[in-house]
């Protein structure tokens, strides 16, 4: 019975480290699933200062920051996504990675808003233009 209990306990736990469990996206140990291909969304051209309300009004600075570069989430200021890309993410984000927002939360519109907002972030400084970092690397 011990080893019945044991070999059960070990394959749930092998389960669960390979992602079998139930709700868990792609396949198994060492299979990658395909990713589906992003639509294109033809979106229409972003207004900024609308997507300044929006971010503060769908909470993304509660996890992006204010300027994109802090909190938990995602650097935004630096992000390669297009448009396009954007959308598609924020409509079928990454398992536990963000909110889910739909096309009746956020339209094509709104959407195109928040990314035209999200691009006049700064990008944060290299680390050569940091002088404090710099001080502290050349103490060493």
């Amino acid at each position: 019975m011990k080893t019945a209990i044991t070999i059960l306990s070990i394959a749930l736990a092998a389960s669960l480290a390979f992602g079998q469990g139930r709700g868990q996206r792609g396949g198994g140990a060492g299979e990658q699933a395909a990713p589906a291909p992003a639509p294109n969304l033809n979106l229409p051209a972003g207004d900024a200062k609308r997507g300044e309300t929006y971010y503060a009004k769908y909470g993304c600075w509660e996890c992006h920051g204010y300027t994109g570069q802090t909190g938990n989430g995602a650097r935004l200021a630096t992000t390669a996504l297009n448009a396009n890309g954007f959308v598609n993410y924020i409509r079928s984000p990454r398992t536990n990675q963000m909110p889910l927002y739909s096309a009746k939360v956020i339209s094509d519109q709104d959407g195109a808003d928040l990314f035209a907002y999200i691009k006049t972030f700064r990008k944060p400084p290299e680390a050569k233009d940091i002088p404090l970092l710099q001080q502290i690397i050349n103490e060493k």
